[in-house]
């Protein structure tokens, strides 16, 4: 994870050395898959505390997905893109100890996050870029008890967050729509809808 941060931080300070003016705005709202909470070993502080020896599972996961507002700025040259992304998803779990059901956990996620993306390709209104992002998330988490000997609570949660963008394809040119594929916060999986403003004397793309 170390490793992760630190490389994302280095390719954050070497754009900024090359990003000397802002060519125009974008604003997009996206949705998201398959979010790391998915993946990720499960482990809930609420259920430490009830159950130390930590052998319980969690079980038919749900999650709608997760709603993204993204504001970008673009550079002069069009090929860097810098961004601001705030973030909101839910998900819901059915805990089992010993193969007894002992409740449901239920989890909030809001994510805001610094984003940098570079697009190798722009011809019109067809784009390819990559790019990352790292930021913060804060998550509440309620455990609902549906077992002797266990009570229900809620705790708050603040973690790291960080996104991958290995692909993003865009069509449009002010009004564009976009698929990204990658992990983080945003999914494997990110589609959305994207408006762009330009500044008055500045040529659209």
């Amino acid at each position: 994870m170390k490793k992760i941060f630190l490389l994302l931080f280095a390719l954050f300070s070497l754009a900024g050395l090359r990003a000397q003016s802002y060519h125009h705005h974008d604003f997009s709202l996206s949705y998201g898959m398959l979010t790391p909470d998915r993946f990720y070993t499960f482990k809930s502080a609420i259920l430490d505390d009830q159950l130390p020896d930590s052998r319980y599972i969690r079980d038919n996961y749900k999650s709608p997905g997760n709603v993204f507002f993204t504001y970008r700025f673009v550079t002069l040259n069009e090929f860097l893109m810098w961004s601001g992304t705030v973030g909101y998803g839910t998900s819901s779990s059915e805990i089992f100890y010993m193969g007894q059901k002992q409740g449901i956990i239920d989890r909030q996620f809001i994510t805001g996050a610094f984003e940098l993306q570079y697009r190798y390709v722009n011809n019109g209104s067809f784009q390819m870029y990559s790019g990352a992002g790292i930021g913060l998330t804060m998550g509440k988490e309620l455990f609902t008890a549906r077992a002797e000997g266990l009570t229900s609570d809620n705790r708050t949660m603040i973690l790291p967050g960080y996104q991958i963008n290995l692909a993003g394809v865009r069509f449009g040119k002010r009004l564009a729509v976009y698929l990204e594929l990658g992990y983080g916060y945003k999914g494997i999986m990110n589609a959305g809808i994207a408006y762009s403003v330009y500044k008055f004397g500045h040529k659209k793309y």
